[in-house]
């Protein structure tokens, strides 16, 4: 049985870098969740957006972070890159 821990090759990952990977996860996820407030101060909960209508949302983001790689534009891709995680959070929050 392969270990939780073990990498694609065969390596194992090792506590320290588990923890850093952990570290930076958890960064993340306050990152969205600080957009995800913004957007619902901005736009409230869009509750009334069917599943088509929030995929149209998430690919206009998509298409932001395309065109953030396109232009080189490295500091806008990663913010677009968050935003695109904010509205799968959205999309998977209003679906309940």
């Amino acid at each position: 049985m392969k270990s939780l821990h073990e990498k694609p090759g065969g390596t194992t990952a090792t506590d320290e870098s588990i923890e850093v990977s952990a570290k930076i996860t958890a960064k993340l996820c306050l990152e969205v969740w600080h957009e995800r407030s913004r957007q619902l101060d901005k736009f409230g909960h869009q509750t009334h957006l069917t599943p088509s209508e929030y995929l149209t949302v998430l690919q206009e983001e998509v298409g932001e972070v395309a065109r953030a790689i396109i232009d080189g534009d490295l500091e806008n891709y990663r913010e677009e890159l968050i935003q695109v995680a904010t509205v799968a959070l959205a999309m998977v929050e209003e679906s309940f």
